[in-house]
Protein backbone atom coordinates (compact mmCIF):
# COMPACT_ATOMS: atom_id res chain seq x y z
CA UNK A 1 0.00 0.00 0.00
CA UNK A 2 1.26 3.63 -0.67
CA UNK A 3 0.85 6.45 2.04
CA UNK A 4 1.63 9.79 1.31
CA UNK A 5 2.59 13.22 3.16
CA UNK A 6 0.71 15.96 2.68
CA UNK A 7 2.00 19.80 1.87
CA UNK A 8 0.59 22.97 0.60
CA UNK A 9 0.80 23.56 -3.49
CA UNK A 10 1.18 27.04 -2.86
CA UNK A 11 5.16 27.89 -2.87
CA UNK A 12 6.01 30.43 -0.23
CA UNK A 13 10.28 29.70 -0.14
CA UNK A 14 9.53 27.64 3.13
CA UNK A 15 7.55 29.90 4.82
CA UNK A 16 4.85 28.81 7.17
CA UNK A 17 1.77 29.75 8.99
CA UNK A 18 2.23 30.47 12.68
CA UNK A 19 -0.53 28.91 15.11
CA UNK A 20 -1.05 30.88 17.90
CA UNK A 21 -0.66 28.41 20.69
CA UNK A 22 0.87 30.34 23.34
CA UNK A 23 -0.04 27.53 26.56
CA UNK A 24 -0.01 24.26 23.51
CA UNK A 25 -3.65 23.99 24.32
CA UNK A 26 -3.86 23.25 20.43
CA UNK A 27 -0.89 21.19 20.63
CA UNK A 28 -2.13 19.33 23.12
CA UNK A 29 -5.50 18.56 22.11
CA UNK A 30 -4.93 18.06 18.08
CA UNK A 31 -2.00 16.21 18.31
CA UNK A 32 -1.22 15.19 21.89
CA UNK A 33 -4.88 13.84 22.53
CA UNK A 34 -5.27 15.75 26.28
CA UNK A 35 -6.79 18.74 27.28
CA UNK A 36 -9.91 18.13 25.59
CA UNK A 37 -11.27 20.75 28.70
CA UNK A 38 -9.04 22.96 28.26
CA UNK A 39 -9.51 22.97 24.69
CA UNK A 40 -13.23 23.53 24.97
CA UNK A 41 -12.75 26.33 27.17
CA UNK A 42 -10.48 27.95 25.11
CA UNK A 43 -13.42 27.34 22.05
CA UNK A 44 -15.92 28.83 24.54
CA UNK A 45 -14.39 31.82 26.02
CA UNK A 46 -11.18 32.82 24.38
CA UNK A 47 -10.32 34.91 20.94
CA UNK A 48 -10.69 32.06 18.68
CA UNK A 49 -7.86 30.07 16.87
CA UNK A 50 -5.47 32.33 14.90
CA UNK A 51 -2.73 32.37 12.44
CA UNK A 52 -0.63 34.73 10.79
CA UNK A 53 0.65 33.69 7.72
CA UNK A 54 4.94 34.46 7.51
CA UNK A 55 6.33 36.89 5.24
CA UNK A 56 6.55 35.60 1.56
CA UNK A 57 2.88 34.57 1.49
CA UNK A 58 0.28 36.69 -0.34
CA UNK A 59 -3.34 36.82 -0.11
CA UNK A 60 -3.89 35.55 -3.83
CA UNK A 61 -1.63 32.23 -2.48
CA UNK A 62 -3.98 31.69 0.40
CA UNK A 63 -7.42 32.46 -1.35
CA UNK A 64 -6.66 29.80 -3.99
CA UNK A 65 -4.79 26.99 -1.58
CA UNK A 66 -6.48 24.47 -0.06
CA UNK A 67 -3.83 22.87 2.65
CA UNK A 68 -1.47 25.09 4.52
CA UNK A 69 1.71 24.02 5.94
CA UNK A 70 1.93 25.55 9.72
CA UNK A 71 4.61 25.21 12.82
CA UNK A 72 2.58 23.43 14.17
CA UNK A 73 2.03 19.08 13.35
CA UNK A 74 -2.00 20.02 12.72
CA UNK A 75 -3.28 20.26 9.27
CA UNK A 76 -4.93 23.28 8.02
CA UNK A 77 -6.89 22.85 5.04
CA UNK A 78 -9.77 25.37 3.41
CA UNK A 79 -13.06 24.90 4.64
CA UNK A 80 -13.64 23.27 0.70
CA UNK A 81 -11.35 20.18 1.83
CA UNK A 82 -13.32 20.19 4.96
CA UNK A 83 -16.44 20.01 3.07
CA UNK A 84 -15.11 16.71 1.14
CA UNK A 85 -13.60 14.94 3.79
CA UNK A 86 -16.68 15.39 6.06
CA UNK A 87 -18.72 13.58 3.60
CA UNK A 88 -16.73 10.10 3.58
CA UNK A 89 -15.78 10.20 7.42
CA UNK A 90 -16.11 11.55 10.81
CA UNK A 91 -12.36 10.48 11.71
CA UNK A 92 -11.37 13.92 10.72
CA UNK A 93 -12.78 17.05 13.02
CA UNK A 94 -12.53 20.28 11.72
CA UNK A 95 -12.11 23.76 13.73
CA UNK A 96 -12.54 27.37 12.12
CA UNK A 97 -9.32 29.02 12.25
CA UNK A 98 -8.70 32.57 10.96
CA UNK A 99 -4.93 33.27 8.95
CA UNK A 100 -4.31 36.92 8.93
CA UNK A 101 -1.91 37.72 5.74
CA UNK A 102 -0.85 41.43 4.75
CA UNK A 103 -3.90 42.93 6.54
CA UNK A 104 -6.66 40.53 5.08
CA UNK A 105 -8.24 37.94 7.39
CA UNK A 106 -8.92 34.25 5.51
CA UNK A 107 -11.14 31.49 7.10
CA UNK A 108 -9.32 28.03 7.16
CA UNK A 109 -9.82 24.98 9.42
CA UNK A 110 -7.35 23.01 11.90
CA UNK A 111 -7.98 19.39 11.55
CA UNK A 112 -8.39 17.25 14.81
CA UNK A 113 -6.99 13.64 13.10
CA UNK A 114 -9.39 11.35 15.14
CA UNK A 115 -7.95 7.86 13.30
CA UNK A 116 -4.56 6.24 14.98
CA UNK A 117 -2.46 3.86 13.45
CA UNK A 118 0.76 1.80 13.88
CA UNK A 119 2.28 3.60 11.06
CA UNK A 120 6.08 3.96 12.19
CA UNK A 121 7.49 0.57 12.79
CA UNK A 122 8.04 -0.74 16.47
CA UNK A 123 12.06 -0.14 15.49
CA UNK A 124 11.35 3.41 15.76
CA UNK A 125 12.15 4.79 19.21
CA UNK A 126 12.83 8.64 19.56
CA UNK A 127 12.92 11.75 17.05
CA UNK A 128 16.37 10.79 15.71
CA UNK A 129 15.41 7.54 14.33
CA UNK A 130 12.81 9.42 12.48
CA UNK A 131 15.82 11.08 10.12
CA UNK A 132 17.32 11.49 7.75
CA UNK A 133 15.21 9.16 4.89
CA UNK A 134 12.29 9.03 7.06
CA UNK A 135 10.66 6.83 9.27
CA UNK A 136 10.82 3.02 8.71
CA UNK A 137 7.12 2.44 8.52
CA UNK A 138 5.16 -0.72 8.67
CA UNK A 139 4.63 -3.15 5.60
CA UNK A 140 1.09 -4.38 7.16
CA UNK A 141 -1.13 -1.41 6.79
CA UNK A 142 -4.19 -1.53 5.36
CA UNK A 143 -6.15 1.22 3.08
CA UNK A 144 -9.12 1.67 5.48
CA UNK A 145 -9.02 4.99 5.98
CA UNK A 146 -8.44 8.39 4.45
CA UNK A 147 -5.81 10.39 6.70
CA UNK A 148 -4.71 9.06 9.98
CA UNK A 149 -1.91 9.89 12.27
CA UNK A 150 0.57 7.69 13.61
CA UNK A 151 -0.15 6.02 17.13
CA UNK A 152 3.70 7.38 18.79
CA UNK A 153 4.56 9.77 16.70
CA UNK A 154 3.00 13.40 15.55
CA UNK A 155 3.11 12.08 11.47
CA UNK A 156 0.04 11.85 9.69
CA UNK A 157 -0.28 10.10 6.44
CA UNK A 158 -2.89 9.79 3.68
CA UNK A 159 -4.23 7.37 1.58
CA UNK A 160 -4.43 6.67 -2.17
CA UNK A 161 -8.03 6.75 -1.57
CA UNK A 162 -7.73 10.48 -0.54
CA UNK A 163 -5.04 11.51 -2.89
CA UNK A 164 -7.18 10.54 -5.81
CA UNK A 165 -10.15 12.14 -4.42
CA UNK A 166 -8.62 15.50 -3.59
CA UNK A 167 -7.25 15.25 -7.39
CA UNK A 168 -10.84 14.02 -8.93
CA UNK A 169 -12.17 17.21 -7.26
CA UNK A 170 -8.85 19.64 -7.94
CA UNK A 171 -8.38 20.16 -4.15
CA UNK A 172 -4.78 22.39 -4.15
CA UNK A 173 -2.96 20.10 -2.17
CA UNK A 174 0.59 18.56 -2.62
CA UNK A 175 1.42 14.87 -2.25
CA UNK A 176 4.54 13.24 -1.29
CA UNK A 177 4.69 9.58 -1.84
CA UNK A 178 6.46 7.88 1.19
CA UNK A 179 8.11 4.63 1.20
CA UNK A 180 6.96 1.87 3.26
Amino acid sequence: MQLYRMSSAVRARGDLVDIHDPNERLLNYFVMDVGADEFERLLRFGPGITARAQENYTPRMLRTTDYLDTNLPIPMISPRLMSLIAEQTDQVQGYPCEVACRGERFPFVLCRIVERRDFVASTVRSWRDLSPGGPELNEAIDDGFLIARDQEHPMIYASQRFVDMCKAQRMRIDFRAVNV
